[in-house]
């Protein structure tokens, strides 16, 4: 004699088998999206800093710096200048969960570099300069050769004193 169950089974009408199935595979298909939402953000990294490699980060000249972003694993996170993305300027660093890259196109005045709200203010100057010392000295012509002096041989009886000389403030160009 068979058991209730299989009497059901062996005549394909097991309602309250059919019902649990139908609640377990629901039950697995959330389990399974719930885990892929919790696994996705894990998989996401964070930005833990942005510094500058080849100088001071408001000391760049030229248009372009090099980079480094430490990250808190290697997921490749999307970095901006000025809201233009140069994700593809980096690579994966030398030092675990880090990424180097060249980033140029530097505007002449402060720019905004981003990843992951982490941001980093780089001042760029021209690579003419001047980034510490001010504006340029404008240059003075030499007219040495235009000048005369006058013969105080017959007019002084002792010889004159000598002052210590300064040296010149400005950069003479003599022709």
């Amino acid at each position: 004699m068979k058991s209730p169950m299989q009497q059901w089974i062996a005549l394909g009408a097991a309602p309250s088998f059919s019902v649990g199935a139908s609640l377990f595979s629901t039950a697995l298909s959330i389990g399974i999206a719930a885990f892929a939402i919790v696994f996705a953000a894990s998989v996401s990294a964070a930005v833990l800093d942005i510094k500058t490699l080849s100088t001071r980060a408001d000391r760049v000249s030229g248009g372009d710096v090099l980079v480094q972003i430490t990250q808190d694993n290697n997921a490749a996170t999307p970095v901006s200048l000025n809201g233009a993305d140069v994700t593809t300027a980096f690579r994966a660093g030398s030092v675990a969960n880090t990424r180097v890259g060249l980033v140029t196109g530097l505007i002449v005045g402060t720019n905004n570099l981003s990843s992951g709200g982490v941001n980093l203010q780089v001042h760029n100057y021209p690579i003419t300069g001047p980034i510490t010392s001010g504006p340029h000295n404008v240059s003075f012509f030499c007219q040495t050769q235009d000048f005369t002096l006058p013969d105080v041989r017959s007019s002084v009886s002792r010889p004159m004193p000598t002052a210590p000389r300064r040296p010149r403030s400005r950069t003479c160009i003599c022709p």
